[in-house]
């Protein structure tokens, strides 16, 4: 089974996978946005309304590995996945999540290294826009 798809490509198409991890950075819960609050000077304390609540977008970080056969086939599979990835938004299917789709959005690479001329690692940042959005 492909451990994920990016815009319906899997990652193996890239030479890619992705390291440890990623599964929490999915799972991981979103935050709520602040609640609804009144401060009054009749009243002690303050009036909370928690029964719109609302997820804020997170921030998901996840760790890649990209290898190629040969120094030009890493370039090439480089190129194609930085492109791919690097465009602004994309959507990562994950079939062992119950097959959920995740929009993402490109903020940055944290993080770039090589082992030799044919392996890398990334640290890529992403912003889930609406993280109870998972039927895109």
């Amino acid at each position: 089974m492909e451990q994920a798809y990016i815009n319906g490509v899997a990652l193996s198409q890239y030479g890619v996978v992705l390291l440890k991890g990623w599964r929490e950075a999915f799972l991981l819960p979103a935050n709520n946005k602040d609640y609804v609050q009144n401060e009054s000077r009749l009243e002690h304390g303050i009036r909370v309304d928690a029964s719109l609540a609302k997820k804020k977008e997170r921030e998901i970080t996840l760790q890649f590995f990209l290898e190629g056969a040969t120094d030009d086939d890493y370039i090439d599979k480089l190129e194609a996945f930085i492109n791919v990835v690097g465009n602004g938004e994309i959507t990562m299917r994950i079939p062992s999540l119950k097959n959920r789709s995740y929009k993402l959005v490109y903020t940055e690479v944290k993080q770039y290294g090589m082992y030799g001329s044919r392996k890398g690692k990334f640290v890529i940042n992403f912003i889930e826009p609406t993280p109870n959005d998972n039927s895109v």
